[in-house]
């Protein structure tokens, strides 16, 4: 895991979320960016391998983050979901649930302590030798709740989003400024980029529970 960042991101701030989260990941150095002007946007990306985001700890706890999320929701679609995946929805009690608990809350409590403009994302490195960039979803400022369930989402697609874009790759397509994950309609992935050297942009759609 490294952060990659603003320059302007206070380094008490990176160190206190490094502390929170020393027992899920082993941080190499920050990879600073440099301000161009006197008030521009700002970020913090938490960027780690692929293997990193979906070990067994983060695995578990993600599936019962969303389980929770989608029994909240109501929504025809989410009860059938619910349905669905019941067999494979584990236990609250499992002690790894609390150590995703431990990632969100650290992540939360980065976001409410950031200056303002300055967004916080979570990904992995973009596939391919010669591919610079990072696959990352932008986190949202909602509520906790909503967190949680863009967190555990990533973590539980991850893998899929990442074989998708190193599909694209293989294939010839050079993403250029990053790939960007959005969750939609709640189940639903969109991956974007734009295509270089045209400047195309470029769209994937994953849904990951389709057919369950």
């Amino acid at each position: 895991m490294r952060l990659e960042l603003t320059i302007d991101v206070d380094q008490a701030v990176r160190q206190t979320l490094k502390d929170n989260c020393r027992e899920l990941f082993k941080f190499d150095s920050d990879l600073e960016a440099i301000l161009l002007s006197q008030a521009p946007p700002s970020w913090l990306y938490l960027i780690a391998d692929v293997k990193e985001w979906i070990q067994p700890i983060l695995m578990v706890g993600a599936t019962a983050f969303i389980t929770s999320f989608f029994a909240q929701l109501g929504k025809e679609f989410a009860q059938k979901l619910m349905q669905k995946r019941a067999k494979r929805i584990p236990s609250k009690e499992n002690p790894h649930v609390q150590e995703l608990d431990t990632l969100i809350k650290s992540i939360s409590g980065t976001q409410k302590v950031l200056k303002e403009r300055t967004s916080i994302s979570i990904g992995v490195p973009i596939p391919g030798e010669l591919s610079r960039g990072n696959i990352s979803l932008g986190l949202s400022y909602d509520t906790d709740e909503r967190l949680a369930f863009e967190i555990s989402t990533f973590i539980q697609n991850i893998e899929a989003i990442h074989n998708a874009v190193k599909t694209e790759v293989v294939n010839g397509s050079k993403p250029v400024f990053g790939v960007g994950i959005r969750i939609i309609e709640e189940t639903r992935i969109e991956i974007t980029w734009k295509e270089y050297p045209v400047f195309k942009e470029r769209t994937i759609i994953l849904d990951p529970y389709d057919g369950e």
